[in-house]
């Protein structure tokens, strides 16, 4: 291939590596915000009947077994809210980690492109 030859087929790559980069920092960039809004999302639940004394004043229910019942609902309501913080914070260590395989994709095709430019 004569030198012009190789020199344009250099330019369209080099076209195509830094159309990949934009799509990519695209695709980080909404990576990013999804991290930023699941690290403030609130995964607590709350316990609307808030406790025993409540349920027997609204509801006119007493006793011993409605207080166990108050009891054990609202450690359960709690444990959904640590299990949803523990989902979240998977999810959100997930994204980071595809964020940080695309910034070395847009790493490796810049050293592509430093290459294909001598």
């Amino acid at each position: 291939m004569s030198k012009k030859g190789a020199k344009a087929d250099n330019s369209a790559k080099i076209a195509s590596l830094n159309s990949l980069i934009t799509a990519q920092r695209a695709k980080i960039t909404a990576l990013d915000d999804a991290i930023k809004k699941l690290r403030e999302y609130d995964t607590n639940v709350d316990y609307e009947l808030k406790s025993h004394s409540n349920i027997k004043e609204t509801y006119e229910l007493d006793g011993i077994p409605y207080s166990t019942m108050a009891s054990e609902e609202k450690t359960l309501v709690d444990s959904v809210g640590t299990d949803f913080g523990g989902v979240r914070d998977d999810m959100v260590l997930d994204l980071v980690d595809m964020s940080r395989g695309m910034e070395m994709n847009i790493s490796c095709w810049k050293s592509e492109i430093s290459r294909l430019s001598e």
